[in-house]
């Protein structure tokens, strides 16, 4: 699918910036429990920030390490490091030392600007350098520089250009006709790509980003009071996080807040059914969004009416600027939203492209376009497994399984042999128990003809909840790198989720809407 045209946006996310400082001063830019921060008000503080991080060593190819506590000094921060010309990473607070120390020494950063907001023991808080002189115009170059570098393990990071920045954020803005009244509220992890999204499409129109005090997950009705009591025009959620969510308001017989009026949903499938729902009741719209990690964070938004006889939410249509392509059934990106590489060590080297001057970037993503020209996911190149001499997608096979009315979330991966399959199951009705053979072969039946009899997964685990995804660690991935024999342990640590060979089967304490941590659960089959 060709690139839509892209609008005309500056070379450099900071012309959207300016263009917002000189049309809305006295507008807020951030809004926190202290009050409000203007555009006007944030303009000299990044500029006082800019002009201590410059004299620091901060300039056009360096690298500027942002490790904060708060979403107001992380939206201050990543503006100053973008004023000195530098590039900008955010650490998680939360990160394992050996891992901030891996990352740091990929990274080979410059300055290091730490919370509560201190550069290298110079604290830069809202009264202090805010005098302090910075033309940080004569700092730009070209829109080819790095801007930002996002890191998907301790060792793996991805350089995106500042021209990608701004046509990724006015692109955004667009989409979803944000403007100066749009309040995004602030709820992703510091260190994921997301916070972009919360953050510089909302700015680029003019709207405010709500800050909360630090970055602690919320569970559903702590972020439901918070939506209402913030205003928030627009939230992005994780799918499990949004499912969790319209589970909750339906079963509180609730409405989403008469402000929101945009939720973004993206990680997982979004399943159908929740979809429909959501959208029969005339809550707030839900957007699809998909992009990769090593793109400019959002690539396609899927919006509007599910089609009756339509079994997949799709992926969507590409923002302007991005051109979306299927070569043998797998997606390829191309355009400026494609990162400019690799930093440190790629686990897939061989991914990002450079064809006739253009950047293109095999996803690893199966789908394909549908009749409305909506991409629609079938499912990832590095989950297909070969059992017994067959190739299997376990994705596409829990979708099968969740057809059934009893099963409301589904994930399948290999034992330790190899050589069967596993099933998780979230039952639909909560029940708890053995289940009866005769449910066991209904399952199989929504299986047959697509795995041979030797193939069907002849143990499941029933589990209230499947795990959220507090340290990036989805139990599908788990379940393949560990390779289940009999029944196993899930544990919390402080380097994330971890699995070992037990009793018991046990569900971390994930932020939202999981059961606690030790909670038994029974085996399905056998």
């Amino acid at each position: 699918m060709p690139a839509a045209p892209a609008p005309p946006v500056p070379a450099d996310l900071l012309g959207l910036w300016a263009d917002a400082v000189r049309d809305h001063p006295r507008s807020p830019a951030l809004r926190h429990d202290s009050g409000t921060i203007t555009y006007a008000r944030a303009e000299e503080i990044t500029d006082a920030w800019a002009a201590e991080l410059a004299h620091r060593g901060a300039r056009p190819g360096s690298f500027v390490a942002l490790e904060v506590c708060s979403a107001a000094d992380l939206v201050l921060g990543l503006l100053a490091v973008l004023k000195c010309g530098a590039a900008c990473t955010v650490l998680d607070p939360a990160l394992p030392p050996a891992d901030r120390a891996d990352l740091l020494a990929v990274l080979g950063y410059d300055v290091l600007l730490a919370g509560p907001a201190v550069i290298q023991g110079v604290r830069l808080d809202l009264g202090v350098l805010a005098d302090a002189p910075f033309a940080w115009r004569h700092r730009l170059t070209s829109g080819d520089q790095i801007a930002y570098a996002h890191f998907t393990s301790g060792r793996t990071g991805t350089a995106i250009a500042r021209r990608s920045l701004a046509l990724f954020a006015g692109g955004v803005a667009g989409r979803l006709g944000l403007g100066p009244a749009d309040r995004w509220l602030q709820l992703g992890s510091p260190a994921a790509d997301v916070v972009l999204e919360e953050v510089l499409p909302v700015l680029a129109a003019g709207g405010s980003v709500v800050c909360r005090k630090d970055f602690t997950a919320l569970d559903v009705p702590e972020l439901h009071h918070l939506i209402e009591h913030t205003g928030a025009t627009v939230a992005e959620l994780s799918t499990r996080s949004w499912l969790a969510y319209a589970r909750w308001l339906r079963r509180h017989e609730l409405r989403t807040a008469p402000r929101l009026r945009a939720v973004l949903v993206r990680g997982e499938r979004l399943d159908p059914g929740a979809y429909r729902d959501w959208q029969h009741r005339g809550l707030a719209a839900v957007h699809h969004v998909y992009g990769m990690a090593e793109t400019t964070v959002t690539n396609t938004v899927h919006s509007g009416q599910l089609t009756g006889s339509a079994t997949e939410v799709p992926l969507g249509t590409p923002l302007p600027g991005v051109e979306l392509s299927i070569r043998d059934g797998e997606v390829w990106l191309s355009g400026e939203f494609v990162g400019l590489g690799h930093l440190g060590d790629p686990p897939n080297p061989d991914r990002f492209h450079l064809e006739n001057g253009v950047r293109r970037y095999r996803t690893g993503t199966l789908g394909h376009l549908d009749d409305n020209g909506d991409l629609v996911c079938t499912g990832q190149v590095d989950e297909q497994l070969t059992v017994l001499g067959h190739q299997v997608a376990p994705e596409a096979l829990a979708r099968l399984l969740e057809r059934h009315p009893l099963v409301a979330q589904a994930v399948l991966g290999p034992d330790a042999s190899g050589t069967r399959l596993l099933a998780f199951l979230v039952p639909a009705n909560g029940e708890t128990g053995r289940v009866a053979k005769a449910r066991i072969r209904e399952l199989h039946a929504l299986l047959d003809g697509v795995l041979p009899p030797a193939l069907l997964p002849r143990t499941c685990l029933r589990v209230p909840k499947l795990p959220g995804n507090p340290a990036n660690v989805e139990l599908a991935k788990v379940v393949r790198i560990v390779g289940l024999t009999g029944r196993t342990t899930w544990a919390n640590s402080t380097a994330g989720l971890s699995m070992r060979t037990g009793d018991h089967v046990h569900v971390p304490d994930p932020p939202e809407g999981v059961a606690p941590a030790g909670r038994q659960l029974g085996v399905v089959g056998g």
